[in-house]
C-alpha cells in the first residue's frame, strides 16, 4: 500500500540542464519550442532539448500547446518569483537580518557598551551570514 501523499506518476529530478529549462520556460512567461530552447541555453543540440522536455512534460511540470512548451506545475522549492526574476527566499531572510544589524549598530547601541549587547550583535551578524551563504549557494547550484 503506498503512502496517500505519495506521487503516482513519474518522477523528474530538476537538476543541471532539466533546471535549467524549466527556469527558462518560467521566466519566459510564453511558450517556448525546442530550438529557442536550445540556442537561449547553449545545448550542445535541439535533440538533447527535446529530451529534457520531454522528460519535464512527463512529470507533469510543463506542457505543450500549439506555440510551444509552458509550465503546467509551478514548483519552486526556494524560489520566489518577484517581477519576472526568480529570487531565493533566504534573500529576504538575509536582508532582514541585515536591516536589524544595522539598525542595532546605529539605533540601539548602549552607552556603556556590556557582553548582551555584542551577544545580540553576533547573534544578528550570524544569522546574516548563514542567510547570505544559503543565498550563495542557491544561485550558484542548478538544483531548483
Amino acid at each position: 500500500m503506498t503512502h496517500p501523499m505519495a506521487s503516482t506518476g513519474p518522477t523528474y529530478s530538476l537538476a543541471g540542464n532539466g533546471a535549467r529549462i524549466y527556469r527558462f520556460i518560467l521566466k519566459a512567461r510564453r511558450p517556448v519550442g525546442i530550438r529557442e530552447v536550445q540556442r537561449h541555453l547553449s545545448l550542445s543540440s535541439p535533440s538533447v532539448a527535446a529530451r529534457h522536455l520531454s522528460k519535464l512534460e512527463e512529470s507533469g511540470l510543463v506542457k505543450k500547446d500549439g506555440l510551444g512548451y509552458v509550465p503546467d506545475k509551478i514548483v519552486l522549492q526556494h524560489l520566489i518569483r518577484l517581477r519576472g526574476n526568480l529570487v531565493p527566499k533566504s534573500v529576504f531572510n538575509c536582508a532582514f537580518f541585515m536591516i536589524a544589524l544595522i539598525i542595532q549598530l546605529t539605533i540601539f547601541t548602549p552607552e556603556p557598551l556590556n557582553a548582551g549587547y555584542f551577544f545580540a550583535i553576533g547573534t544578528t551578524l550570524a544569522g546574516a551570514l548563514l542567510f547570505l551563504y544559503e543565498t550563495f549557494n542557491l544561485v550558484n547550484t542548478e538544483t531548483l
